[in-house]
């Protein structure tokens, strides 16, 4: 912040000139889900006034308070593993993402309490509030598009061969996210993806179409797991310190022998 100043004060007339849009790298494939504390935590801060540090304290503060206040939900309606999910949520990354502008926290603060909520409707079924689950599974798979698959946890729920009597629930529950995550896809993420990597390796357009990919897949049905095999092989190794920094501080450095 006492850089900030020295900026500011430095050449406050160019600052002064207006407000500038710059992207915030990382988010544009990411639905506004996400980043909802953030965005009312924008809209106080400029009834106040604030400044732009003033303004970044503000938003990563009630990230902090919303995600840690979903999680501790999350901890309290599971009617077990609470002190593994405690362990989950006291993790340094996890502490960590729910304090920066990232939708990393609403991923993680979503999938907790999404897993709490169906092990409470598969221990005591009658507890199992449909609306509360469809609600937060929507939530969860629209905080990052892979956590889709936590619409499975919804099967635990009952009995497979209950399942017939049970689809009006299930739906309830599961349609709402299999709707929404993939048209988010289709009509952001997709093209946000694609024009990300092809502003840094200059691919041609055509490479992003799914027809043009499915034929090429056809004509050449063994380059797609060649290319699964070489970059497994070639960076399967690092995943490991990846996976040490998860558990500690991600990005944490450490030697190969670890």
């Amino acid at each position: 912040m006492t850089e900030y100043r020295r900026i500011t004060d430095a050449s406050g007339d160019e600052i002064a000139q207006g407000s500038v849009f710059v992207p915030f790298s990382g988010t544009e494939g990411y639905t506004p889900v996400a980043y909802a504390p953030y965005v009312l935590a924008t809209a106080i801060g400029r009834l106040f006034g604030l400044d732009l540090p003033e303004l970044m304290f503000l938003m990563r503060f009630f990230g902090l308070l919303v995600f840690t206040a979903v999680t501790a939900y999350a901890i309290a309606v599971t009617p077990a593993l609470k002190w593994g999910f405690v362990l989950i949520a006291m993790l340094p990354v996890s502490l960590y993402n729910r304090v920066v502008l990232s939708a990393d926290g609403a991923a993680l603060s979503c999938a907790l309490l999404i897993t709490a909520l169906c092990l409470r409707a598969a221990y005591k079924p009658r507890d199992g509030r449909v609306w509360e689950r469809s609600l937060w599974m929507t939530l969860c798979a629209l905080a990052k598009q892979p956590q889709i698959v936590f619409v499975l946890l919804e099967l635990m729920v009952g009995r497979l061969k209950e399942l017939p009597r049970r689809w009006h629930s299930l739906a309830i529950v599961a349609l709402p996210a299999l709707v929404l995550s993939p048209l988010w896809v289709i009509g952001v993420s997709a093209d946000v993806a694609a024009w990300r990597v092809r502003a840094g390796h200059n691919y041609p357009p055509e490479h992003f179409d799914p027809l043009w990919k499915l034929s090429y897949m056809w004509e050449h049905p063994f380059h797609f797991p060649r290319a699964t095999w070489i970059a497994l092989r070639d960076w399967g190794a690092p995943l490991w310190p990846e996976l040490i920094g998860i558990l500690g501080w991600q990005d944490i450095p450490l030697q190969p022998w670890t």
